[in-house]
Parts: C-alpha cells; sequence; structure tokens
C-alpha cells in the first residue's frame, strides 16, 4: 500500500487543534502512574469525545511480543488502568498493516463512561510497564453513528492522536479504521482542522475515506473484505467494501514543542449522513526511542489513600433478623427509583435507549474512584435478566444478552449448579468523583417476569484504605421490595477471596455501620460458612465456584462468608428509605487484605 508522506508545511495547517487535555510537558513520549502507582511508560495518547450514557471499551493488543498496558483518564489525571486483562485474551485482528495478529495473554482491555451532561473528552493512554518499542493494535468498541450526529461538514464522533517523538521514531505508519458492525451502516471517515473542515492537500485532494480500495479513499488502499476484528475464536467483526482506512507515514511530522498543536483529528460518520449504526475504530501504531520524557502526568492516587466518610445507605428493613426503623437523610440514600412502582411491587426503571427494567431489585454499593466494578446477571431456569446502572441521577447505562457474560456459570449452596446462557447481562461501571460514590445496579427483566437470579460483582479488594474496627469496609445495601418478599427466595450474599491470602468477613449493618446485634445478644455476622463464627445458616464455600470461562474461575474455600436471610416474615415500611438490607465486607479483624467477588442469589 502506498502511504502519503506528510510535508512540513502542510502540517502547518493540519494541527491548529487545541486539545489541552492533559498536563504536558514533554514532546518525546508519554509516561503516566496509574492509581495504584504502576508507571504507563514510552506510550502513546487517544482522546474520545463521547456523549454520556455509552460504555466504550478499549483493547491493546500488543504485535510480536510487545505487552501493552492502557489507562483511562480526564482532566489530566489518569483514573482507571489495566494491563494483562483475563476477558480480552481470546481478542485477535487481521488488517491490511498488520497481517494476522494472533490472541495474546498480554492483552489490556478497559471499558470506560461518563457521567457528564454533555460530550466529554477521555483520554486513553497506551504504553508498557518497561518503556518497551514495539507496535499494538488499539481496538474501540460501543460506538454508534446516530442522527444526533447531525449533518454536513464537522458532523461525526471526533478522535484525537498525540504525535509525540516516539510515534515517529517507530518508523510505523499511523493506520486508522472505521469497520461497520451492521451491514446498513457505510463508513466515511475524514482527517479534520480545528474548525472541523476537511484538511485539503496542495494538490487539492482532501483526506478522506469513504470506501477502502476505491478511488473513494484518499492515497492508495486496501479493500477490508478480507480484514477482521475478533473477540473470540469464530467470533467477531468482519470488515467489508465500505469500511474505511486512512494510513499516514509520519516519517517527516515536525513535532511541535506545544503538544496542544500534536494532535490529529479524526471524524467518523457516514456517507452523506445516510446509514447509521454501529462501528468500531481500530489504530494499529508503533513506539520508538521517545528521547526520554519525564513524567508529565499525576494520576489521583491520593483518593486511593483518602478513606473518606462512608455515606448512610437506608435504614434497615424491619421484621427478620432485627427491627430497625432508622431513617436517614433524603441526600444520603442516593436511590435511583425514580419511576417505582408502589411498595407491593418490584423498580421499574427507564434505560437512557427506552428500554424498560421491569421488577427489579436494587443493589447499591459505596465505591472509591480509581476502581471498576464489573457486574454480571445470571438468570436460573430460564429467568432473563437484564442490568441497569446509575447513580443519585438515575440510570444511565443498561446491558442485555452481553457476550462477554454467557460463558459464566455459578455452584453455589443455595443455588445448586447454574449453567451458562446467552441471556446472560453484564455492565463495567466506575465513577470520576472525588471521594466515596453510592451506585446502584439494577436487575429486572424487559417484561416483568418472575424468577431467580445470580448477581456476580467483581473488582473489590480489603485494603488498609478500609480502616480499622466497627464500621470497617466496604458497604453494600439491598433494597428489599414486595416482589423480592413474595419470591419465597431467601436473600443470599455470598464473600468469596480471590487471593488465598485473605479471609472474608461479613457483618449486617445499620444505616450508620455499627453491627446489627439481635435481642439474644448474637451478632449478625459472618466469618467462615460452615462453622459456629458465621451466623444462622450455612454451608462451607469449599466445592463452591464463580466461573468466567470454562476452567478457569474463582473457587470457593473454607474460609469464605455467606448469609442466607429468609424474607418471610418482612414486613416492609411504607417509606422505601426503610427498607434496606446493608452489609459491610471486610477482613476477619481487618488483618488481611486482597480481591473479592461478591454473589447475590435473590427472587422476584
Amino acid at each position: 500500500m502506498r502511504r502519503f508522506s506528510f510535508l512540513s508545511l502542510i502540517l502547518m495547517f493540519i494541527l491548529m487543534i487545541a486539545m489541552p487535555v492533559r498536563a504536558q510537558n514533554d514532546t518525546d513520549s508519554i509516561n503516566v502512574t496509574c492509581p495504584d502507582g504502576t508507571d504507563i511508560l514510552n506510550a502513546v495518547e487517544v482522546v474520545v469525545n463521547m456523549r454520556p450514557s455509552f460504555t466504550y471499551t478499549a483493547t491493546a493488543i500488543g504485535i510480536n511480543g510487545y505487552d501493552p498496558i492502557i489507562g483511562v483518564g480526564t482532566d489530566g489525571e489518569i483514573n482507571l488502568c489495566n494491563d494483562d486483562e483475563k476477558a480480552a485474551r481470546t481478542y485477535s485482528v487481521s488488517l491490511p498493516s498488520t497481517g494476522e495478529v494472533p490472541s495474546d495473554n498480554t492483552t489490556a482491555q478497559m471499558p470506560f463512561f461518563h457521567s457528564d451532561a454533555g460530550l466529554s473528552n477521555i483520554s486513553l493512554v497506551i504504553g508498557s510497564p518497561d518503556g518497551s518499542e514495539g507496535e499494538f493494535v488499539l481496538i474501540l468498541e460501543g460506538m454508534a453513528v446516530t442522527t444526533n450526529d447531525g449533518k454536513g461538514q464537522g458532523a461525526g464522533d471526533p478522535y484525537f492522536v498525540q504525535i509525540t517523538q516516539n510515534i515517529v521514531n517507530s518508523g510505523v505508519p499511523l493506520s486508522v479504521y472505521m469497520v461497520a458492525k451492521v451491514t446498513d451502516l457505510d463508513p466515511y471517515m475524514q482527517l479534520v482542522d480545528s474548525d472541523l473542515n476537511v484538511v485539503e492537500m496542495n494538490d487539492g485532494s482532501t483526506i478522506e475515506c469513504d470506501d477502502a480500495g476505491s478511488n473513494s479513499c484518499w492515497t492508495d488502499s486496501d479493500d477490508l473484505s478480507d480484514s477482521y476484528v475478533s473477540d473470540a475464536p469464530g467470533e467477531g467483526i468482519p470488515g467489508g467494501d465500505v469500511d474505511s482506512v486512512l494510513s499516514l507515514n509520519l516519517d517527516n511530522f515536525e513535532v511541535y514543542p506545544d503538544p496542544a498543536d500534536n494532535y490529529l483529528q479524526y471524524l467518523m460518520t457516514s456517507t452523506n449522513q445516510r446509514t447509521f449504526g454501529e462501528y468500531i475504530v481500530v489504530m494499529h501504531m508503533g513506539v520508538g526511542d521517545g528521547g526520554g520524557a519525564t513524567n508529565t502526568n499525576t494520576s489521583n492516587n491520593e483518593n486511593n489513600n483518602n478513606n473518606g466518610d462512608k455515606p448512610d445507605v437506608g435504614g434497615l428493613a424491619s421484621g427478620v433478623p432485627a427491627p430497625d426503623k432508622t431513617k436517614p437523610d433524603k441526600e444520603d440514600t442516593n436511590t435511583t427509583q425514580t419511576q417505582t412502582n408502589t411498595v407491593s411491587e418490584g423498580i421499574d426503571v427507564e434505560c437512557p435507549d427506552g428500554t424498560q427494567i421491569l421488577n427489579a431489585v436494587e443493589v447499591t454499593v459505596s465505591m472509591r474512584p480509581g476502581f471498576t466494578y464489573t457486574a454480571t446477571a445470571l438468570g436460573i431456569d430460564g429467568y432473563d435478566p437484564i442490568i441497569g446502572v446509575g447513580d443519585e441521577n438515575g440510570i444511565s447505562l443498561c446491558e442485555d444478552d452481553d457476550s462477554a457474560a454467557r460463558q459464566y456459570t455459578v455452584d453455589l449452596p443455595t443455588t445448586g449448579f447454574v449453567d451458562s446462557e446467552n441471556t446472560n447481562s453484564q455492565m463495567p461501571f466506575f465513577h470520576e468523583n472525588s471521594g466515596f460514590s453510592t451506585i446502584s445496579v439494577l436487575v429486572g427483566s424487559t417484561d416483568g417476569s418472575h424468577g431467580e437470579f445470580v448477581l456476580i460483582l467483581e473488582g473489590m479488594a480489603v485494603t488498609n484504605n478500609d480502616g480499622k474496627g466497627e464500621g470497617a469496609g466496604d458497604p453494600y445495601a439491598v433494597h428489599l421490595t414486595q416482589s423480592m418478599v413474595d419470591s419465597g427466595v431467601p436473600l443470599n450474599i455470598y464473600m468469596i477471596a480471590k487471593v488465598t491470602d485473605l479471609d472474608p468477613f461479613m457483618q449486617l449493618v445499620h444505616s450508620d455501620n455499627t453491627i446489627v446485634e439481635l435481642d439474644d445478644g448474637t451478632r449478625v455476622e459472618c466469618d467462615d460458612a460452615g462453622t459456629s463464627s458465621c451466623w444462622g445458616e450455612s454451608e462451607d464455600l469449599s466445592d463452591s465456584y464463580v466461573s468466567d470461562a470454562p476452567g478457569e474461575g474463582i473457587p470457593g474455600g473454607e474460609v469464605d462468608a455467606m448469609m442466607n436471610i429468609s424474607l418471610d416474615g418482612i414486613e416492609l415500611d411504607s417509606d422505601t428509605n426503610n427498607n434496606f438490607f446493608n452489609f459491610l465486607m471486610t477482613s476477619a479483624n481487618q488483618r488481611t487484605f486482597g480481591d473479592y467477588i461478591v454473589v447475590f442469589h435473590m427472587g422476584v
């Protein structure tokens, strides 16, 4: 493929794109520090300008042994990082500029979204922990051409690539692909200036591409019909003869002293904005010797060192196991059921795309910044769950029948074996607030069905930041509804360690995080399930597991915790703010630390 080499005169016209998204003092390469202290060195930056109510997923596949790590952030800070993601190890690609790139265990992946009211710039940084040189493919998923993109010049989704000296020195052309996920969409890509005008060369040609491999695409390019992006063996997104690519040779690229002048801006839309649908963006680039850049970006690591005040959640439901009518302030509840039915029914909410989640259950998670949790719902005996995630402003994300969750299985004392299903749902989530935020996860169905499900929460950890003594730990709350009571299914909660060092410990607490104590003096808490250190009826979890792929997963152990709470005697209060069961997850005596998962088994 012939790729055009830029001239410095032309670059002066292209690069007047002020995008000071991240503090940047060196144009050689980008070095950042993740919240956990991990360094991303000799990196590149891609900026995505995205609307709210979307979740994008960034996946980085190394080529010929390059081991990528991904950082995601906003406003000059890296908030999230990922390296060697198990869910991404089956990804592979075949493109004209790369050839076939096989799957690899070192592939990194990070879902991301934002909850701002309008468009927001999200910064992706891809490098390595040791500053290696090499090549990688960055795959961005979750985008769509919609009627909201507008019409005419400047319409479309903007993407930015900051050109640093390490990209130029790699000798690898910058190749950007736009591949449709649906047959209706005819992709169209343009390189634009800061005024969103398509860049025009001295010979009058414009840097844009309709159909790769044809004369409607700037410079020579290859038809993408033989290309693909695959996220699992035998599955994925094939290229087509209407997909687009722009490949730029950067050999003569002059990197300017002000990093804000070194962004290339792409617009992704459809031909004449007449077709719509989902698409992916794939970028193939390299990193060479950048010349030794200094650290130019600080993370929000200080948030992980600030325990902060855990928010109150809601009054403990009365009846079983203990009566309590403590009512917190309204603003401390942070629930999302703005469209709930009466107390005699379940929770009904509406997703941003208009989908209804009916007869749902709400679980709230009080989480620190700098973490990404993943919620996965598995239906039992034909129940088809859908997940919604939101905060005090309402539901902002929804997911039904997610391919990443279809291999999940569980085996627990209260469920027995629950097989994998194509109807399983999954949603990663995080927040960007400076302290704790209460995130609501709702699980229901699109038709209000009755049934049972398992909700798995992943990404949590017991850390030194949890504090010591009474009230220490990660707070979770279950909002009880009459449909849960009427289901006849007890409320079952499991805390399972992902590492052998952690000894889980679970407590039922009041809204002020004090332990619930029954009239006979017993405390509602569990250290080791199946022993006298666990309140109520429980079973040793050594034969239990949660699996996200055949032959892989998280086994239960004899020190894991569980609670089985019958809801038969529950009398719900007319004020729904009083109908919560609140739990704290920590370790025995707060002496051990590490990752864990929480599993809920419930019915509606």
